[in-house]
């Protein structure tokens, strides 16, 4: 907690060094202003295992006839323009914290409008901090109109980027895409936040057709990668590339004999 914007190196400077934080939360006791009292803006980044943060809200613990909203209307200060629903998307849409702005309205509020706080917060999944952005592309000279996509993670060895057998996946996700004409592009719902590991790519398509993987914008060598731990949420952009397969059959038996004469 800081009664100034959290950047992610500061963040990182917290995390890594907890004695020089500006300002302290007690589970018992609750925030210790110390000298920082008179402030009216505060950030705080709290830390969460295993949630579900797209649609969250944090524990408030108000004094006597004080009110909280979420703000939505930043063009107004007064309780009666912002939102009473508290719950909202806290997932990180990039590499950079995402806070949503709480304000708190002292008990006498309508006599002095000025006694109010806000705090902007920020909560983070340390267990599911990756975030996956998946685009699908057509290089192939046939038309595709759907395709299944199954994501599987599992947690081997540090760099690991081979197959996951199956009692080692941890998480599987799969997503039904299907071509839009209109758009000329491929729709689906983009995956949940997930946590590091090796990541598997296994799409379904017609007999005909291959597809290749590219992370960040660089072709994997087959279908699988290595997505490594992070104290700050990361964003990965993989790309599925659906290409013919000219992979052709051999069509019967063969039996390839190294023949030496004596």
């Amino acid at each position: 907690m800081d009664y100034q914007l959290i950047t992610a190196e500061s963040y990182l400077g917290y995390f890594e060094n907890p004695e020089t934080r500006t300002m302290t939360i007690l589970p018992t006791r609750g925030i210790y202003y110390g000298d920082y009292e008179s402030e009216n803006e505060f950030w705080i980044v709290g830390q969460v295992q295993k949630t579900n943060l797209t649609y969250y809200q944090p524990n408030f613990n108000l004094p006597n006839g004080s009110i909280i909203r979420r703000v939505t209307d930043l063009n107004q200060v007064h309780y009666s323009y912002q939102s009473e629903i508290l719950n909202t998307d806290f997932t990180p849409v990039s590499d950079t914290i995402l806070f949503v702005q709480y304000r708190i309205y002292a008990s006498d509020y309508d006599e002095n409008l000025d006694h109010y706080t806000d705090y902007y917060v920020a909560v983070q999944d340390i267990t599911n901090n990756i975030r996956v952005h998946l685009e699908i592309a057509n290089n192939s000279s046939l038309d595709v109109d759907q395709l299944f996509v199954r994501l599987n993670i599992c947690q081997l060895e540090l760099g690991y980027s081979g197959v996951c057998a199956f009692n080692d996946i941890l998480f599987s996700m799969s997503s039904h895409i299907v071509f839009d004409a209109l758009s000329q592009t491929y729709l689906n719902n983009q995956y949940q936040m997930t946590t590091y590991g090796t990541y598997v790519l296994e799409v379904s398509l017609p007999e005909g057709f291959t597809y290749t993987v590219s992370l960040q914008g660089t072709l994997v060598d087959g279908h699988s990668f290595y997505l490594e731990n992070s104290i700050l949420p990361k964003k990965y952009y993989i790309i599925i590339t659906i290409i013919e397969d000219t992979t052709v059959d051999e069509w019967g038996q063969q039996v390839i004999i190294d023949y030496q004469p004596e």
